[in-house]
């Protein structure tokens, strides 16, 4: 194998005159003096983010908690028309949904202007049973699960609230 490379590295000095470590190596952008390309303008994209998902209640009221949930466009550009998806999982049941909550409840979100914010309500008792377990419940509100606008960062377009019931 040393041999082959040797031999790689003559031939190339031989047939083009100069070094072959040289000749493999690209030049260096910006050497010559020139700029560099723009990259062009910036697209500005809506940030639909869950700024808020809370209860109304400290403690847990099967038939008076309610959740809220606050949907913002944090982005630089106005959003399209979307959802909300809020739902509930049983880490500790191999994930299953919580009893009665599928399909979760859904939202229409009409499109938001930059800066423009929509609040929403569940009541918490629609993923609970009605007599507590001491199960963990993991709820978390969704927006654009269907990945219909363009957003500029998806890390924020969800939440997660764990209690126990």
């Amino acid at each position: 194998m040393k041999n082959r490379g040797l031999s790689a590295l003559v031939l190339l000095t031989v047939l083009y005159g100069i070094p072959a470590l040289y000749a493999a190596d690209p030049a260096p952008a910006g050497k010559s003096g020139e700029k560099s390309p723009d990259p062009g303008p910036t697209i500005k994209l809506p940030d639909l983010a869950v700024m808020k998902f809370a209860m109304s209640t400290e403690k847990i009221d099967r038939h008076k908690t309610i959740l809220l949930v606050r949907i913002q466009n944090i982005g630089a550009a106005p959003s399209g028309r979307t959802g909300l998806i809020v739902d509930c999982r049983l880490p500790d049941q191999e994930n299953k949904h919580c009893p009665g909550t599928s399909p979760p409840p859904r939202f229409h979100l009409p499109a938001l202007a930059v800066g423009e914010a929509r609040d929403f309500t569940v009541p918490l008792g629609r993923f609970l049973p009605r007599v507590g377990k001491k199960d963990r419940h993991e709820l978390r509100a969704r927006v654009d699960t269907g990945v219909r606008i363009q957003d500029s960062n998806r890390y924020n377009n969800s939440k997660k609230l764990e209690i126990v019931y």
